[in-house]
């Protein structure tokens, strides 16, 4: 029946789901997003490089290496700008995401765009561009992608939701349910408002930069104000990916979690502000309201308290929600 991926990439991780067409869950993967030449990467004590459980891959014939941890590539700063889809970090990633899966091809590639970027036809046009086509995965290996869908990062989320509504035998979304989905990231927090389960309401969907790295930063800053002890953000994020709560600092173990809570709730309130004004009168006619993504846990307190009217719903797994829901468009796509 042909592969069909889901591949939803950002700054802190990448995430896919991938199987047939017809098969009733997809398989998923999460990785982190650290990519570079392989020229940044350390060495084994043999003197080879050491991928650090990433993957060997090529762009642009440059050999590169993918999926690991930022922090332990050497000298090499990543790229955090508005056109992350053009850069050679980008498609590294692309790249070992299709080494990943192990299929000589895929039928239907769903990848996401942040909010702001999605209403633009130009932007879809170019992402579409590079996904599809023959790609040079690594030194004899090629993968070919027949067709690739982009979509607004969210909507991959309120797909899986709608899904698995449908296969537990609840009650279908009517024609005028309000759902709003909140999908902090590393860079963005994407938002979308949806009437029923096909209507798309542009003026209450939108992004903000307000996100996962700002609250690493603020993090950073707050150890170092209270505890006079620095620590590299990429190294942070590899903690807190991990699920630690201390980190050894010299010879100190400094207790994240107050200095998360803190720098999280700053970001958090400065973003729902962002949102309420975005949905305006929408608000008060939310039914449900859906946070996916890595900052699920984060935003949840704060979203039950400003729009607790509305039942709050946390998926399986919030981190691959949107990977399972453009793995779910790409069955029905064409």
């Amino acid at each position: 029946m042909g592969t069909v991926l889901g591949l939803d990439i950002g700054y802190g991780n990448t995430k896919l789901a991938w199987g047939d067409r017809s098969a009733a869950a997809p398989s998923t993967l999460l990785m982190p997003s650290g990519c570079a030449p392989v020229a940044f990467l350390p060495r084994t004590a043999m003197g080879g490089h050491d991928y650090c459980d990433g993957y060997s891959v090529l762009v642009d014939g440059e050999a590169w290496a993918a999926g690991l941890e930022s922090h332990r590539l050497e000298g090499h700063s990543r790229e955090h700008s508005e056109v992350y889809t053009d850069s050679k970090e980008w498609m590294a990633l692309v790249h070992a995401s299709l080494a990943a899966i192990e299929q000589p091809s895929v039928d239907v590639l769903v990848a996401g765009l942040p909010v702001s970027e999605y209403f633009s036809a130009h932007m879809k046009a170019k992402v579409r561009a590079r996904l599809e086509g023959v790609h040079q995965v690594r030194a004899g290996v090629q993968v070919e992608v027949k067709r690739a869908v982009v979509v607004a990062q969210p909507i991959g989320a309120f797909t899986d939701y709608v899904r698995a509504l449908t296969a537990s035998g609840g009650r279908p979304l009517s024609s005028d349910h309000m759902t709003l989905v909140i999908d902090p990231g590393h860079y963005s927090v994407d938002w979308v408002v949806f009437q029923g389960i096909k209507s798309l309401r542009r003026q209450s969907s939108s992004s903000s930069n307000q996100a996962g790295r700002s609250i690493l930063v603020n993090t950073v800053r707050l150890i170092y104000q209270t505890c006079e002890k620095r620590i590299a953000t990429d190294q942070l994020e590899a903690a807190v990916r991990r699920g630690d709560t201390t980190m050894r600092v010299g010879k100190d173990e400094i207790d994240l979690t107050p200095f998360l809570d803190q720098a999280g709730a700053n970001i958090v309130d400065q973003v729902l502000k962002d949102v309420s004004a975005s949905i305006g009168n929408d608000k008060h006619a939310l039914n449900t309201v859906i946070l996916t993504g890595g900052g699920s846990g984060l935003f949840k307190p704060a979203v039950t308290k400003k729009l607790g009217h509305a039942e709050i719903v946390v998926g399986p797994e919030p981190i691959l929600g949107n990977a399972r829901g453009f793995w779910s468009i790409g069955q029905g796509a064409p």
